[in-house]
């Protein structure tokens, strides 16, 4: 995917850009950055993780329920087939490491929710291991702050940003 999104850039002439990517977005944004680094100018990261360790013991459980299920409804339906292959996303390594995480520069905002099916602890290893970097817990949300409380998410999005 990472290739993809260089090529869209490549196509639309940017030769650099802001990302924000939430969950696998975020993991999308990370391997950009650590393939690209000259075309990434800040970065957002909301609720990524980089190993499936980032992730709370329920949530490991309930994506591998909902993954073989996935599977096994993806043998009668297309829809279901590709629902699966997502969920796979999650259950795995992205491939950005500890000595990756070192290596980009770039001003980056890890924002989470405190309730977030990714570990506050993961989420705080990203943003000391990105040299610069800024993290931000939202209280009383989950994985899908954006959504729940889009004041405070855009609000500091923006003051991060701008």
């Amino acid at each position: 995917m990472a290739e993809d999104l260089k090529e869209i850039m490549a196509k639309e002439k940017l030769s650099r850009a802001d990302f924000l990517g939430f969950s696998d977005g975020a993991n999308l944004a990370m391997m950009f950055a650590k393939k690209y680094p000259d075309s990434v100018n800040r970065l957002v990261l909301n609720s990524g993780n980089t190993t499936t360790d980032g992730l709370n013991k329920i949530a490991i459980f309930l994506f591998h329920l909902v993954e073989n299920w996935d599977s096994f409804l993806g043998f009668f339906s297309k829809r279901y087939k590709q629902k699966g292959q997502i969920t796979d996303l999650i259950t795995r390594n992205i491939g950005v490491s500890k000595a990756d995480l070192t290596k980009i520069k770039n001003p980056t905002l890890v924002i989470v929710g405190q309730r977030d099916v990714i570990k506050l602890s993961h989420s705080r290893y990203i943003a000391k291991t990105i040299p610069n970097s800024k993290y931000v817990v939202i209280p009383k949300n989950g994985h899908t702050l954006a959504r729940t409380d889009p004041v405070s998410f855009n609000t500091e999005v923006l003051k991060f940003l701008i």
